[in-house]
């Protein structure tokens, strides 16, 4: 089977000449994954270099200033696992849309209309959801306040937990992201697409054109290339948000990492200027010795 990577590679390269596929699968392992990495951009773009400078700086500033040693430890044990996961579900999906465009001869723009909704369904509720999650408990770690749409236990969690915020309504957080300098992210989903595929309430034309929602007038209709035009929107904006935030997660890491090991040697010339103690003084310190006999309590109790 290979790794999602080389499948994805294999049946991208298939898609656009599937006369190389054999040749690339039939290479020895180290031989084919060198082959994917030297021309994996050829077939999957790096994200656009306009687009990362729009989302570089607000999550950034949100990952310095928002990170703390609890967060760290969430992202590492909740946060990325999670993420890797709906990562993982979406590169498979799209594995099957490769599929059915390279092996599907007699295609039809409804069958395709069907797939990309599944996959745009699929893309705000992992891997978007997730980025959204993170980012609105970053920006409440900053001392923005979150008020949540669901009543507030007396004793529950805070209100910028990031417990709280995963099980509150994507509409609330939405809005608490555009109040704070994220538009970019708020305007990439068609909330009202999510919610109509979400609740299957949606009809999709031979044509390929699919009407949603409701307006005075009745139901949106888009045709198949402005669906495809929101689902490139969409995973454009989730690939450059998850690489700004490794990348400045990775720094802040780095930074204390940094910073720990500067203060260490500090820390052990202290110590070693105080010189050694005097055991008898630690045993004292610590409530195991007594500073007289008569302040010993016996050893064993009648």
């Amino acid at each position: 089977m290979g790794t999602i990577r080389e499948r994805l590679f294999l049946e991208r390269l298939r898609c656009i000449g599937p006369e190389r596929v054999d040749p690339v699968a039939g290479m020895k392992q180290k031989a084919r994954a060198k082959y994917i990495e030297e021309n994996w951009q050829k077939l999957f773009p790096p994200v656009d270099a306009a687009l990362l400078k729009v989302v570089t700086a607000p999550l950034q500033r949100v990952v310095s200033k928002g990170m703390d040693p609890a967060t760290d430890e969430m992202m590492r044990t909740h946060w990325e696992p999670q993420i890797k996961a709906k990562l993982h579900n979406t590169y498979e999906f799209y594995v099957i849309m490769l599929r059915y465009s390279s092996s599907v001869k007699e295609r039809n723009a409804e069958e395709q209309s069907r797939l990309l909704l599944n996959y745009y369904l699929l893309l705000v509720e992992g891997v978007y959801s997730a980025q959204v999650n993170l980012v609105c408990h970053l920006l409440c770690n900053m001392g923005q306040q979150y008020r949540s749409s669901k009543s507030a236990m007396e004793h529950g969690p805070a209100p910028g937990s990031i417990g709280v915020i995963e099980e509150d309504s994507l509409w609330n957080k939405l809005r608490f992201l555009e109040d704070n300098g994220f538009s970019f992210m708020v305007d990439a989903c068609d909330r009202q697409l999510r919610n109509s595929v979400a609740h299957l309430d949606f009809i999709v034309f031979t044509n390929g054109c699919v009407g949603y929602g409701t307006t005075s007038r009745g139901p949106k209709v888009i045709s198949y290339d402005e669906l495809v035009h929101k689902v490139e929107v969409l995973k454009s904006i989730t690939d450059a948000v998850n690489e700004v935030l490794a990348d400045s997660t990775a720094a802040w890491r780095k930074a204390v990492k940094e910073k720990k090991s500067k203060t260490a040697p500090k820390a052990a010339a202290k110590v070693a200027k105080a010189g050694p103690k005097d055991p008898k003084e630690v045993l004292k310190a610590m409530g195991m010795e007594k500073s007289s006999p008569e302040e010993r309590e016996p050893t064993v109790r009648l």
